[in-house]
C-alpha cells in the first residue's frame, strides 16, 4: 500500500482546510481530476492522508487539494472543512443604536 505525500507551501497552511471526511467513519476518499467529473480519478484510503489538507480552490461544490504533488478535486459534501473566521463584534457594537437587548450570548458573545 503506497503512502501519499502531501505538499503545500511551508510558510503557511491555507486558512480553509479539509480536516476529515463526512461521514467520519468513511475508509476511502474519492478524488477527481476536475470538478464535476463523471468518474473518479483515484480512490484513496483515508489512512494514507495527513490532515489538514489546505484548500487551494473551490468550484461547483468541489474543493481542490494537493495529494502526492498533484492537484485533485474532492466533493465538498464528502469532507469536513475548517473555515478561518474572526468576529468583528466590537465594530458592530460600537456603531449600534442602544436597545434593551444584549448583543451576542449574554455579555460574552463576542469575546
Amino acid at each position: 500500500m503506497a503512502t501519499l505525500a502531501l505538499s503545500w507551501p511551508v510558510a503557511g497552511i491555507a486558512a480553509d482546510a479539509v480536516i476529515g471526511l463526512s461521514p467520519s467513519g468513511s475508509e476511502h476518499i474519492t478524488a477527481y481530476a476536475e470538478p464535476n467529473a463523471k468518474s473518479a480519478t483515484e480512490q484513496m484510503p483515508v489512512s494514507t492522508l495527513i490532515f489538514p489538507l489546505p484548500i487551494l480552490q473551490t468550484k461547483s461544490g468541489f474543493l481542490a487539494v494537493q495529494l502526492n504533488g498533484q492537484s485533485y478535486w474532492l466533493r465538498a459534501a464528502k469532507v469536513r472543512v475548517k473555515r478561518d473566521s474572526s468576529a468583528k463584534c466590537s465594530e458592530l457594537i460600537a456603531s449600534a443604536t442602544p436597545t434593551n437587548a444584549t448583543p451576542g450570548v449574554g455579555g460574552t458573545g463576542c469575546r
